[in-house]
């Protein structure tokens, strides 16, 4: 069977306003997951992981954008753009993700990607075994 791409984007909510920073909209995170065998039980975890992560600078999770069955040398990529689309907005930290493997395996096409989301002035987060770096 050949191999489909399917997308999962959550609704994108205006950020809520924060008391603690009088009033002033909470800064959002942003999370992204490329699959080519999707885990729903693997994702749900993530998803829990990029929550504390965002949680931990001060932010929270906003909608975490899904590639599924998407090679890693593919380009074109729904959920990857809506969140770079995403990214442009005034409230944005940055954007988490599991691994650099995420966006590629491939060291050129990920320093692409890797760009066009510094690029809107966000900031990357990784999950790793031993944290998380920046």
């Amino acid at each position: 069977m050949p191999a489909t791409l399917t997308t999962e984007v959550c609704a994108v909510m205006p950020s809520p306003a924060d008391p603690t920073t009088g009033g002033q909209p909470q800064k959002v995170m942003y999370g992204y997951i490329r699959m080519e065998e999707p885990d729903e039980i693997e994702i749900a975890l993530l998803r829990k992981q990029m929550a504390v992560v965002a949680n931990a600078h001060g932010c929270r999770l906003g909608a975490v954008f899904i590639d599924r069955r998407v090679p890693a040398d593919a380009v074109a990529r729904i959920g990857f753009t809506a969140l770079v689309d995403v990214l442009t907005f005034p409230d944005t930290l940055g954007v988490v993700v599991p691994t650099l493997d995420d966006l590629s395996t491939q060291s050129g096409l990920r320093k692409v990607l890797t760009a066009r989301i510094t690029s809107t002035a966000s900031r990357l987060f990784v999950l790793s075994g031993n944290g998380v770096s920046a």
